[in-house]
């Protein structure tokens, strides 16, 4: 078989690679011939050697790596960061430099067209793991001519990686494609990562622009082990104070009210005093700190919205919480919040949350429950994700600024971040990234509110029928409508109607008892058979393959209880190894594979105790 048979037959092999039934009779030799002279000119590698040599000149590439906790005790650390923290040490002492050139990594190319740039790129730079997005039939076909795609696969798997195309033509098909990969070949692949873009069009263009943003939102909200316990024994308790029940469509047939959800952003201060005369004909929804700052302003919120399960969340804001004004206020919250919120308020509506062991074991026990998604990472996102479950479907933002004009001014000012007596002065914002503002050209914005902006767009395009409206002047939210808050057409129906009948419904006899002596079982099993086989373990990079394994066995089980509760823990430890090992010349990865060896064990004891020191069966 010739080359361009191979190649062909190499693509049928590839799960992401989706061709037209007339594409392998489509380019006939001449054509393709023609058209890399067209795309190239007459020297299509020198074209390639050039654009590769300015590339390593100035690569596109981001490594991550977590900081070492110098000064925090042991016993206040969750046990994977105390793995991290006895690694990244020890690595040191072998010559690890996080800045260094990492002799192993990730490579995204951006467009294939005649393919010589690839091999240019791996010979300067020994690249694991390539991933070939290609949106266009033609330029596939020219590389499928002058490419050897076993040849590069070969290669890829002789440094311990792999090689694979997938021809994504739009930045969502990318994001999902992406969420496969990662969950089939392991998120170390993001530990270091380059992106290279051989040619421009939309959507290639669109994911080399927002590579800093998917790089993060894929290494965003794992959770781990001591945080999915903390809010398995919050939901133990909650069970006991309040009915867990189907909030689903609750209030999908009345005639509602005009809601605005008020979160805590600067822009909150520009409308502050308008909210507060429309307060007795809107339903008006505070969103965490945005709590403290409608009560010094009189407004007393209908709904207040809680989704953290720490305890400071609560203790940040006790005084204010304590108000008498809230005495008719409705709690909305998810089952792993902090349970002295149950104990606050008259009325109390909490959600099982999606991807969550307790909320699993919730819907588990009662089957009309509905786990709900979209609601992290922030209050604002559970807020929305909550009312609209509820069958509210046109809600209006606030507050919601995802960002800020001024890094300084990164909060309403009349909000508890600028008390000086209050632990939350302390904190500064950065301008980590730019995005598109909704009123203004752009703004600056943080990882962990662009992460939460982009969540809001996906709950958006995920529900037809969800009408948002953005009066907040922040990030521009994709799906929704930017409308000054003067200019929204308010409805005339009375707001007790709503609010008496979520009242009504959350006055139900508390859950009970919540039965989970089998719930962390599977866990047990799963930790203790990787710790069996860690023992056979030849090579680092078999380390590697195994805890990237395991969480993919994991994701596999379709345990939706054991997999939320490890997974994170996992790809915490199996991504700093990567860090390691991508910046430690090759002769010291034996010593470190040693050492590590024995740091795994310590991580699996440690969390196997954390799993026998179960919460209490209530």
């Amino acid at each position: 078989m010739d080359l361009i048979g191979k190649n062909r037959e190499f693509l049928r092999t590839q799960r992401n690679v989706e061709l037209s039934p007339s594409w392998n009779n489509a380019y006939p030799s001449r054509y393709i011939d023609a058209s890399i002279i067209e795309f190239y000119g007459t020297d299509p590698k020198t074209c390639c050697e050039q654009q590769v040599n300015l590339f390593l000149k100035h690569p596109q590439h981001l490594s991550l790596q977590w900081d070492v906790m110098h000064n925090t005790p042991k016993s206040k650390k969750p046990s994977h960061q105390c793995f991290i923290d006895n690694s990244s040490k020890f690595a040191h002492t072998l010559g690890y430099k996080s800045r260094s050139k990492p002799n192993r990594g990730t490579l995204v190319i951006l467009g294939l067209s005649a393919g010589f740039h690839i091999n240019l790129l791996l010979n300067a730079i020994p690249y694991s793991d390539v991933i070939i997005i290609e949106p266009n039939e033609l330029h596939l076909a020219m590389a499928c001519a002058k490419c050897d795609f076993n040849l590069l696969n070969s290669i890829c798997l002789s440094r311990g990686g792999s090689f694979t195309v997938s021809n994504a033509n739009s930045y969502q098909h990318f994001l999902r494609f992406m969420t496969d990969t990662l969950n089939v070949q392991g998120h170390h692949l993001l530990a270091d990562i380059s992106v290279y873009r051989h040619r421009s069009e939309a959507a290639i263009d669109e994911i080399y622009d927002n590579f800093r943003q998917w790089r993060n939102r894929f290494t965003s909200m794992w959770g781990f082990v001591e945080d999915e316990l903390i809010g398995l024994e919050h939901t133990i308790e909650n069970a006991q104070k309040v009915p867990f029940q189907s909030y689903n469509g609750l209030l999908e047939n009345k005639h509602k009210a005009s809601v605005i959800i008020v979160g805590n952003g600067p822009s909150l201060d520009n409308d502050i005093d308008y909210l507060y005369e429309l307060q007795s004909q809107v339903i008006i929804v505070s969103c965490g700190t945005a709590l403290s700052t409608l009560l010094r302003k009189g407004i007393t919120p209908d709904i207040h919205v809680e989704m953290e399960r720490t305890a400071a969340s609560y203790y940040l804001k006790e005084n204010d919480l304590k108000d008498p004004c809230l005495r008719e206020t409705i709690f909305l919250g998810l089952n792993t919040v902090y349970p002295k919120f149950i104990d606050t308020f008259n009325y109390i509506a909490l959600l099982p949350k999606a991807n969550d062991i307790g909320g699993e074991v919730l819907c588990n026990k009662i089957k009309q429950l509905h786990a709900l998604y979209h609601c992290n990472p922030t209050v604002s996102n559970m807020a929305v994700a909550a009312l609209a479950h509820m069958g509210i479907n046109q809600l209006v933002l606030l507050g919601c600024d995802f960002g800020y004009i001024n890094p300084a001014h990164h909060h309403s000012k009349s909000s508890i971040y600028y008390e000086t007596d209050n632990i939350l002065s302390s904190l500064t914002f950065k301008s980590e990234l730019q995005v598109t503002g909704n009123f203004k050209d752009s703004i600056f914005t943080s990882r962990i509110l662009n992460e939460s902006r982009q969540a809001l767009e996906t709950l958006i395009k995920s529900s037809s029928s969800l009408q948002l409206i953005n009066c907040s002047d922040g990030a521009l939210i994709s799906g929704s409508e930017s409308i000054k808050l003067k200019n929204v057409t308010l409805s005339n129906t009375p707001k007790t109607q709503i609010l008496n009948h979520i009242k009504s419904t959350a006055k139900m006899p508390p859950t009970g008892k919540i039965h989970v002596e089998e719930v962390l079982s599977p866990a047990e099993i799963f930790l203790k058979k990787l710790h069996h086989d860690i023992q056979s373990v030849q090579c680092v990079l078999e380390l590697l393959n195994l805890l990237s394994t395991f969480n993919v066995e994991l994701k596999a089980s379709r345990d939706l209880k054991t997999y939320p509760l490890l997974s994170g823990s996992i790809k915490y430890t199996t991504l700093t190894i990567a860090s390691h090992i991508n910046h430690l010349p090759p002769s010291q990865w034996p010593e470190y594979k040693r050492f590590i060896n024995i740091e795994l064990k310590k991580l699996i004891i440690m969390l196997l105790e954390k799993l026998t020191n179960k919460p209490k069966i209530c």
